[in-house]
């Protein structure tokens, strides 16, 4: 694990009592968005498609166990070109 990964766990950590609700937000490019589903296919999305509809706005509130499982799912995303974490 890196050590902004550790930073990012020890804030968390400090600011949520787990388990708890957290909202993830991610702007996906519309070639991406398929993609983007799957990962979160056992979660409920809302989203809001951008003015000239080249990018989609997602916010996913999901239940996690830990810091850690926060991570995980930036990590997750991580691998798919072009999505920005919110």
């Amino acid at each position: 694990m890196s050590h902004d990964s550790q930073s990012f766990i020890d804030i968390l950590n400090k600011q949520y009592e787990f388990p708890t609700k957290f909202k993830f937000k991610f702007i996906v490019p519309k070639d991406q968005i398929d993609n983007f589903k799957d990962v979160f296919s056992q979660d409920k999305l809302s989203s809001k498609v951008s003015k000239k509809g080249n990018f989609t706005s997602f916010t996913i509130e999901k239940k996690v166990p830990s810091a850690q499982s926060i991570v995980e799912v930036y990590a997750m995303v991580s691998d798919l070109k072009g999505v920005i974490s919110l």
